[in-house]
């Protein structure tokens, strides 16, 4: 944590990175959780937006067509502009049980 109720979320796709402030204010947490579980599920497209306290991180995962392959995308919806776009494993982005039960004691 940079200061008192704040965390980064950095994300990075080959050589690009885009860091994304979490606030305590706005707990993105919860939605992470279920964000993650429904990418594991399969329950796809999906979409979330982190508040940035003034700006807002929009978290998208599309299909492709290989099933344990997603597109992820990363923009920034003051801007209307992508900050970060690639196809990864769909595994990379899943929450598993483990992950979720830690999740949840930070929510």
């Amino acid at each position: 944590m940079e200061e008192y109720g704040w965390a980064k979320l950095h994300l990075t796709l080959d050589a690009a990175t885009v860091s994304i402030c979490l606030s305590e204010v706005f707990d993105p947490f919860p939605e992470m959780v279920a964000w993650g579980r429904e990418i594991d599920e399969g329950d796809l497209p999906i979409q979330m937006e982190i508040d940035e306290e003034g700006h807002i991180a929009v978290l998208t995962v599309l299909r492709t067509e290989n099933p344990s392959r997603v597109l992820l995308r990363v923009t920034s919806s003051d801007e209307n502009k992508i900050l970060l776009e690639g196809v990864v494993d769909r595994a990379t982005l899943r929450v598993g049980r483990e992950s979720s039960e830690i999740l949840e004691k930070i929510a």
